[in-house]
């Protein structure tokens, strides 16, 4: 059980790793999503 649970989070560990950069350049193209400029 242990095995597979460590398998699985591997494994989602690594489809999200590119997801963070992603999020990170959103953030940076779309800046009047944040309330400060509203």
């Amino acid at each position: 059980m242990d095995t597979l649970m460590r398998r699985l989070i591997g494994t989602l560990l690594c489809q999200s790793r590119p997801v963070v950069p992603v999020r990170k350049r959103k953030m940076k193209i779309a800046p009047w999503d944040t309330p400060l400029t509203q």
